[in-house]
């Protein structure tokens, strides 16, 4: 029986190995701040004070760790590799098999524009958040160094 589990095992392996997975960054983007005080006194009637502005930074932190965690549990495995300017980037590795993170990433690769993170629709993104933050700022994701190969294999599944 023992010879038999190593044999599964191994094909196993070897189809994993097959169907492999794709790497690629991404990154969470934020408003920048001069948005963030114009979107707060849209809102509110004012700028937001420095106790606001704590809370709001706070917040943020808040949707990047929410979004990391989505990610992570929708493509596969991601790994937050911390800010470059103000987006929080990181990397992806997306099994083959996985089409709906596959499709995902398709649809918000780089080159097709960030996908908005609305309060609406993905409420556990902004789980956490304060009014404060919900009034200052919104967030988005997009997927980036997709290689040539890939692109080309994501091609050939989604536009038909």
């Amino acid at each position: 029986m023992s010879k038999a589990l190593d044999i599964i095992k191994v094909l196993r392996e070897q189809e994993d190995e097959e169907e492999g997975e794709l790497n690629c960054g991404f990154a969470i983007v934020t408003d920048p701040q001069d948005v963030m005080e114009q979107n707060f006194e849209e809102r509110r009637g004012r700028e937001p004070n420095d106790k606001e502005w704590e809370q709001i930074n706070k917040d943020v932190m808040t949707v990047e760790r929410n979004a990391v965690a989505y990610l992570n549990k929708v493509l596969g495995q991601v790994r937050d590799e911390g800010h470059s300017d103000d987006d929080l980037i990181g990397s992806v590795w997306c099994p083959w098999t996985n089409k709906k993170g596959l499709e995902i990433i398709w649809t918000s690769r780089e080159e097709e524009g960030h996908q908005e993170l609305s309060t609406e629709e993905d409420r556990a993104l902004y789980k956490g958040v304060s009014e404060i933050g919900l009034d200052a700022f919104s967030a988005s994701f997009y997927f980036f160094n997709i290689q040539p190969e890939d692109m080309e294999r994501l091609e050939q599944m989604f536009e038909k």
